[in-house]
Order: structure tokens, then C-alpha cells, then sequence
């Protein structure tokens, strides 16, 4: 389970990155959106289906939880690169 939060912990870095950027530039509601109701809407109903359906082994059900960093990665990143996010402070 290290090597896989090794691997994901790049993801999870460049998360907090995007998410606190977003929230630098003004946009704190989209963030709040993107990274809680991915959580609530996603990772807790996956890790539910998988625990009381699938019944994977402890390592697997640790990868796929841990994976959906990237997924949240992705998102954040689309959001990012949109720009619409940018908002004078000044």
C-alpha cells in the first residue's frame, strides 16, 4: 500500500496545487464543488458499492479508492485550464 501512495501522492500534490490556485484567483465556491461533491458524490458511494458488492482484497480496494485522485486530477485540470476562473482582486 506505500507503492501505491507513492504513485498517487504525485496526483494528490498537484491537486492541492490546481484546488489552492483556484481559490488564489477568486474562485472559491467552484473548488469547494469540484473537490467536496467529488468526494461525497463519488468516492464515498465507490468505496460503498465496492465493500458491500464486489468485496475486493484490502490492497485492490485501497488502489481503486486511492486512483480516484486522478480522476479528480483530470477534472481540476479541465477546470484550470478553462481560465474562467480568474477574477481581478484588485
Amino acid at each position: 500500500m506505500l507503492r501505491i501512495n507513492a504513485v498517487i501522492y504525485v496526483f494528490l500534490t498537484m491537486n492541492v496545487s490546481i484546488f489552492f490556485m483556484l481559490r488564489i484567483g477568486g474562485e472559491t465556491r467552484s473548488s469547494l464543488v469540484i473537490d467536496s461533491g467529488f468526494i461525497w458524490f463519488f468516492v464515498i458511494p465507490l468505496a460503498v458499492v465496492l465493500s458491500q458488492f464486489a468485496r475486493p482484497p484490502m490492497v485492490l480496494f485501497y488502489l481503486v479508492l486511492q486512483s480516484t485522485e486522478v480522476l479528480k486530477f483530470l477534472l481540476g485540470l479541465w477546470y484550470f485550464r478553462r481560465g474562467r476562473w480568474i477574477r481581478n482582486l484588485t
